[in-house]
């Protein structure tokens, strides 16, 4: 059986920003292998998800889908 205490919440690390970390981490992974966008899935009712990917450029791209297109390499 899966424990909802086991899983890892990045909301405890909040203030370490280990959000930001993972997400320069991708966004520069995705730009070297030449993605044109980073899309993440996040709740509507996560505000403090939304105010964090929208903080960083992030637009609406379906339910629960956003987007921050990426710099071409060049």
């Amino acid at each position: 059986e899966h424990s909802r205490a086991a899983e890892p919440s990045l909301h405890e690390h909040e203030a370490e920003g280990v959000g930001r970390q993972l997400l320069e981490f991708a966004e520069g992974y995705a730009i070297s292998e030449g993605a044109a966008a980073l899309q993440v899935v996040c709740s509507l009712h996560d505000r403090r998800a939304l105010e964090f990917y929208r903080g960083r450029g992030f637009v609406p791209a379906g339910e629960d889908l956003l987007e921050l297109v990426l710099p071409r390499p060049g």
